[in-house]
C-alpha cells in the first residue's frame, strides 16, 4: 500500500495526496465515478476533494499526477495533462483494482 502516514506531508503534494488517502479512508473507494450518492470516490475524486474542489488549471493537481504517475509506473505523458488523468483513472478503474490498492 502507497499510503503511510511515515511519507512525507510536509510537502504540499505530500499533503494533498495523504489528504485524498484519509477521504478515500473515510469514505470509500468507487470505479466510473467521482462520487457517488453514498459518498464514495475514485482517486481523481478525492483528489480533487482534498483540494478544496479545485483542480482545473490548479499546478498542485497536475504535481499530484505526475507524482503519482511516477510512483505507479504508468508512463503517461507528463507532460499532457489529459494523458495523466486518463491513464490515473484507467489505474483507477481496473476491474481487479481493489480501494486499498488505491489508498
Amino acid at each position: 500500500m502507497l499510503y503511510d502516514t511515515k511519507y512525507d506531508q510536509t510537502t504540499p503534494t505530500g499533503n494533498l495526496l495523504n489528504k485524498a488517502a484519509d477521504l478515500l479512508e473515510k469514505h470509500g473507494h468507487a470505479k466510473q465515478i467521482l462520487k457517488d450518492k453514498q459518498g464514495h470516490m475514485c482517486f481523481m475524486g478525492a483528489l480533487f476533494e482534498a483540494n478544496g474542489g479545485e483542480w482545473a488549471g490548479d499546478p498542485a493537481i497536475e504535481v499530484a499526477l505526475q507524482a503519482t504517475n511516477r510512483v505507479l509506473g504508468l508512463k503517461a505523458d507528463q507532460s499532457s495533462f489529459g494523458t495523466l488523468v486518463s491513464a490515473i483513472v484507467d489505474w483507477n478503474n481496473a476491474y481487479s483494482r481493489t480501494g486499498e490498492e488505491v489508498i
